[in-house]
């Protein structure tokens, strides 16, 4: 019997799991994404103490802009930056001696969703996924929109103001970033938070001051939604990330964006919105069937 690595790279922490034929998770576990000062640092402490014996081959996803050859072509968040330039197939190939496909964090997860989870036999859908930043996919079919240069679904990067003369995207007011650092405005040193789930666990507890902080960023990303929709008239927005765990969260947003939209527009697009049906494994699964579809 075959089984498969996944291996998610974030901001935060770095995802591993071990995958059947059936793309069915068999062990999972993470450890923190550390801030490395060389591109060797860092696939070292990537592939330190994996055991592959049993691995057939490898699947990636990670942030930014990643080539079809796997070239990572931009910076992302902080602990993953000394990645730009490399080639991730051959940094990890090298070291695991094992066949590795990799692509972008949020494309993994609308691979693995049109293929197997909420968005399977849809005309078209986005995947929408909140972390560090907003990444996401948009398909037509079983088929990734990625554009000229696989830029499509950096959802972080759409300008939604101007500050200093520059222009500000939809990462700063919509990710689980933003959710943290508009709480931690209002709170002193001892209060603070470093985890949106602690945020969000506040507000289910009715903590008051959480509730207006979740409220105006689930108005953000309805912001962010409604963009999406007018850009490509999605048959189904799939939310994903570690907050789409949170069944009530979805249907806040939900029931945000049934307030918002116009009624003309609803008949027009009329755009499901659902949780990633693999929730926060969505990144390891695809990146998974991703490796294994290019690798047969």
């Amino acid at each position: 019997m075959k089984n498969y690595l996944g291996i998610d790279i974030g901001g935060t922490f770095i995802k591993y799991g071990i995958l059947d034929e059936q793309y069915q998770v068999i062990k999972k576990w993470k450890k923190k994404t550390r801030l490395c000062h060389s591109q060797s640092e860092f696939y070292d402490y990537l592939c330190k103490g994996l055991d592959v014996s049993s691995i057939s081959c490898v699947g990636v996803c990670a942030p930014g802009v990643i080539s079809k050859e796997s070239k990572v072509m931009s910076k992302a968040s902080e602990n993953c930056r000394i990645m730009m330039g490399t080639t991730i197939n051959d940094e990890v190939q090298s070291r695991l001696n094992r066949p590795v496909r990799a692509l972008n964090d949020g494309h993994a997860a609308g691979y693995c969703e049109m293929k197997l989870g909420n968005g399977v036999g849809s005309e078209s859908s986005v995947y929408w996924l909140l972390g560090t930043g907003v990444g996401g996919c948009y398909c037509i079919g079983e088929d990734i929109v990625a554009g000229r240069n696989n830029i499509i679904g950096e959802f972080s990067h759409i300008p939604i103001a101007i500050e200093q003369n520059k222009t500000v995207g939809l990462g700063r007011i919509c990710s689980v970033n933003a959710l943290i650092q508009s709480y931690n405005k209002g709170v002193t040193v001892q209060d603070k938070q470093h985890s949106g789930a602690n945020i969000l666990k506040k507000y289910v507890a009715k903590d008051t001051y959480a509730i207006q902080i979740v409220n105006d960023w689930c108005q953000n990303i309805v912001l962010g939604l409604r963009m999406v929709i007018a850009f490509y008239n999605p048959e189904i927005i799939c939310i994903g990330g570690g907050v789409s765990e949170e069944d009530w969260l979805i249907e806040k947003i939900r029931n945000h964006l049934d307030f918002e939209v116009e009624s003309q527009l609803k008949a027009l697009a009329p755009t499901k919105i659902m949780p990633c049906k693999f929730k926060n494994d969505s990144n390891l699964i695809g990146a998974v069937l991703y490796a294994t579809d290019q690798i047969n």
